[in-house]
């Protein structure tokens, strides 16, 4: 391993953030590849490259140039498995950092090993992510190079599995994906998870949606809570020769609730909302313009809401009374007056469930052919 230069200057991020002191890290070349003084990155540090030749354990600097490209201070080795493969330096009068190098010395030794470990498990999640993305896409035709990418990960692909996609709830966050939320996550047994286009994406070996649902209700918490984020689960697959379908229901369940509330959503309860989403804007346009095209524009947005109030009290008048603060006369009243502006009866199953559905649909578009004027 070699002190890459990006993670040189990660180091020198977090270091100078607790100590306020000069330091420079040099490569195992002696080169100084990341300082707190951008003017020294890329001189070279002759007291650095005897270090390393010369395998000391530290080299002090008494006086600036006393070695090439050297000013005053003391330099010790960094040391990861039992190699060097950099040099610390820090800057300054002897007495000043010699009491504390040697703990600057372990903090970045342990720094640099948390880097690695972090950049390992990043090019995993990489690699995770890009298989994942082309056995979706259906660009992977081997289902042994599909069995063994899940065994491999600790999924069994003549088990059931099933597909989940979360991502974070608000809109503007979206580009953020769910990945706060996985990116220290460790899979529960017999999953795989990762992120793939703003949401983190999981899938295993679940007996059943609701197995899959409770998993996932484990991974909130007041750091992580669930109304932050949005959830779709697949239906179950019998192995991973049908998987790929699960991930696409996982998906319309995202896309068919993105815009109604946080929550774990699962495919099988979604079937309605799915056909219903299915339906072209133009015949729902034509519809509510049919319905609504005698109503002022003004009075749309009151008409929904004692529809949605009608439909969630089962057509209580006391219970529709009761919500809206009126009196049970006003409510048969509202019932007449959309039953003549409309030529609908919410109390006719018929009727009402045309009017149930425009009020579903109500908000996602503007609907041409009513006429504000009216």
């Amino acid at each position: 391993m070699k002190v890459s230069r990006e993670q040189a200057r990660d180091l020198i991020a977090e270091i100078s953030a607790v100590v306020d002191i000069d330091i420079n890290i040099m490569d195992d070349t002696g080169t100084i590849v990341a300082s707190t003084d951008d003017e020294r990155i890329d001189q070279f540090h002759e007291g650095a490259q005897m270090l390393i030749r010369d395998r000391r354990s530290e080299l002090i600097v008494h006086y600036d140039n006393e070695f090439r490209g050297c000013r005053k201070g003391i330099n010790l080795p960094l040391i990861y498995k039992d190699k060097i493969i950099g040099v610390i330096g820090l800057t300054g009068e002897i007495e000043e950092t010699i009491h504390y190098a040697r703990l600057i010395q372990k903090m970045t030794e342990l720094l640099m090993r948390d880097l690695v470990r972090i950049r390992k498990e990043g090019r995993k999640d990489q690699e995770k992510m890009l298989f994942i993305n082309s056995w979706i896409s259906g660009e992977i035709e081997s289902r042994y190079e599909i069995e063994e990418f899940l065994e491999n990960n600790g999924v069994d692909p003549q088990k059931p599995m099933l597909f989940a996609l979360m991502e974070m709830y608000r809109p503007d966050d979206r580009d953020r994906s769910a990945r706060r939320m996985f990116e220290n996550r460790i899979s529960p047994p017999g999953t795989i998870i990762c992120n793939r286009e703003g949401s983190g994406i999981m899938v295993g070996n679940f007996t059943s949606p609701e197995k899959c649902m409770e998993c996932i209700m484990t991974f909130f918490s007041d750091q992580y809570p669930m109304e932050n984020y949005i959830c779709g689960i697949g239906d179950l697959s019998h192995d991973c020769d049908d998987a790929v379908h699960s991930y696409h229901q996982a998906l319309k369940v995202l896309q068919v609730n993105r815009d109604t509330k946080p929550g774990v959503y699962m495919y099988n309860n979604s079937i309605l909302e799915i056909i219903l989403s299915e339906i072209p804007k133009t015949y729902k346009d034509q519809l509510f313009s049919k319905v609504f095209g005698k109503c002022r524009q003004d009075d749309i947005p009151d008409i929904m809401e004692f529809i949605k109030v009608y439909n969630k009290n089962n057509g209580s008048i006391n219970g529709i009374a009761s919500e809206m603060f009126i009196h049970k006369n006003t409510v048969q009243y509202k019932i007449n007056k959309l039953h003549t502006q409309t030529g609908l009866d919410l109390r006719v199953t018929h009727d009402n469930m045309i009017l149930y559905l425009l009020e579903l649909w109500y908000g996602e578009n503007k609907y041409a052919g009513t006429d504000s004027s009216k």
